[in-house]
């Protein structure tokens, strides 16, 4: 199983996609982005409302 979400849907002018092999996966790549690129604190990106918004977002990816 395979997922993906981009960095634009979560609200930010990125072209960044995350894939991960499950939504944990995702969560923790995009928290390091999240930190890493855009500035934020781990707290803000593990906000559970941004948390939601990234799970509802994520695309599943056929094998």
């Amino acid at each position: 199983m395979s997922f993906e979400v981009a960095c634009r849907e979560l609200g930010n002018d990125c072209d960044f996609v995350v894939k991960g092999q499950d939504l944990e996966e995702i969560v923790k790549v995009t928290v390091e982005h999240g930190k890493e690129v855009h500035g934020q604190s781990e707290a803000q990106v593990r906000d559970d409302k941004v948390v939601e918004t990234m799970k509802a977002k994520a695309k599943y990816l056929y094998p």
